[in-house]
């Protein structure tokens, strides 16, 4: 089952790097197969093949919601196998997919404080992800919640956040998120 994760990851970059949608549909249904004919059934191996699969090939073949409710069943399997750190990406990825996946915002509102708060508890890093999605949903709604409070006196609003991506080991990434943010609420203001 470990070589089903190899699979996802050719299945990524078919994608990715050669725009080869359907060797990567391929590879990907390759990886499940190879998860679902073993009959050991390693959940380690499943949940970071459906993490992968979910967040980066997915994406092309089914609905956000689809791919956020995978994600939900994701993050159940990983708690119960203690895969905290899969578990709190599954959620923030979960919550991700509603939000651009046009769920009911309300509704993703009311889970917001229970969800960053499990996320704070056992990930920093995967939480200031969660923050800026929170921060667009409430731009959205035009509710005023503390999206910062789980942080405590660390980090108390958007501009603190930049600094610490700049001085981090993986601000590539935190950087492009935080500067996609900033153009999603830049557009959604009108302030283009």
């Amino acid at each position: 089952p470990e070589s089903a994760l190899s699979f996802a990851t050719f299945a990524f970059f078919k994608i990715r790097f050669d725009e080869d949608y359907s060797g990567g549909k391929y590879w990907a249904d390759m990886a499940r197969k190879i998860i679902k004919s073993n009959p050991n059934k390693n959940k380690d191996s499943e949940v970071r093949v459906e993490l992968l699969l979910n967040g980066t090939v997915d994406i092309h073949f089914m609905p956000p919601i689809d791919i956020s409710s995978k994600m939900i069943e994701n993050y159940h399997d990983a708690m119960k196998i203690g895969q905290v750190d899969s578990a709190m990406m599954c959620l923030a990825q979960a919550w991700r997919f509603r939000l651009f996946g046009g769920h009911n915002l309300s509704m993703i509102l009311q889970s917001f404080e229970d969800r960053i708060k499990l996320t704070a508890k056992h990930s920093k890093y995967i939480t200031k992800f969660v923050t800026l999605d929170a921060i667009l949903l409430v731009e959205l709604t035009g509710k005023r919640i503390d999206c910062f409070s789980v942080f405590g006196d660390s980090i108390c609003s958007l501009d603190d956040l930049r600094p610490g991506a700049e001085s981090s080991h993986d601000n590539h990434r935190w950087l492009h998120h935080f500067y996609v943010f900033k153009m999603l609420t830049a557009y959604w203001r009108g302030d283009y």
